[in-house]
């Protein structure tokens, strides 16, 4: 039996447009990849804070499936600080990260993040692409280097 790879979602998962794209893009990486995503491993209510003990379970146990993975995939619509945090921390650990920027249309990228992605994708299909690229060809193909965000930053 084949080993999948294992990608970790950072997502923002707060109204029903987020939730739909993480949605979306669990059903895409999942069909290939082992998928770990918070939203469906911890979850708070909106405007409630968690026992502190709790907070610290969830920072661990993501931390834990951020290392254990072979990449990251990070919706950075709506610009949300905890995939942010979750992608500054696969940086520091030079795990691979994958952007969907789905609602980003012409306005620049981050800078910080184009420097840190292997690939910054605004379509669905582009990320199929990526997704199998990867599979069949591995993290450091080649071809994932069209891939690479060449717009305006900021």
């Amino acid at each position: 039996m084949e080993n999948k790879l294992k990608v970790y979602l950072a997502s923002p998962f707060f109204t029903p447009e987020q939730i739909g794209r993480l949605s979306m893009v669990e059903d895409i990486a999942g069909v290939i990849f082992e998928v770990y995503s918070p939203r469906k491993q911890f979850q708070f209510k909106s405007g409630t804070k968690p026992s502190k003990e709790d907070a610290k379970k969830v920072l661990e146990a993501n931390h834990n499936a951020i290392e254990a993975s072979d990449f990251i995939i990070s919706i950075t619509d709506d610009k949300d600080l905890g995939a942010i945090y979750e992608c500054g921390y696969a940086s520091k650990a030079k795990i691979p990260i994958i952007y969907c920027a789905f609602t980003l249309g012409d306005k620049p990228f981050n800078l910080m993040l184009a420097e840190t992605g292997i690939a910054v994708v605004k379509y669905y299909c582009d990320l199929i692409s990526v997704l199998y690229i990867i599979k069949t060809k591995g993290l450091d193909s080649e071809e994932l280097k069209k891939f690479q965000y060449q717009g305006n930053v900021e």
